[in-house]
């Protein structure tokens, strides 16, 4: 049961980077909507890092687009 939740956590964490991945490339796609866009791509990221400190609560994480927690072997590919 708990490695179910586990997962369906880490599928939110894909589910936050992947929309904020496709809100960078419409910020791209459209000037006018551009500096919008890249607010709301960046408060995804936001909310998908507040939801990966939730699955690894270590401050041990490293890595930029790669995550790796030494503390719990928690690692996560985040674009």
């Amino acid at each position: 049961m708990k490695t179910e939740l586990i997962l369906q956590e880490d599928d939110s964490v894909d589910n936050a980077f992947q929309l904020a991945k496709q809100r960078y490339e419409d910020a791209e796609r459209n000037r006018a909507e551009k500096l919008h866009a890249y607010r709301l791509a960046d408060d995804e990221v936001k909310i998908a890092f507040r939801q990966l400190e939730l699955l690894c609560p270590h401050k041990n994480m490293k890595g930029i687009f790669f995550k790796d927690c030494a503390d719990c072997s928690y690692s996560k590919f985040l674009f």
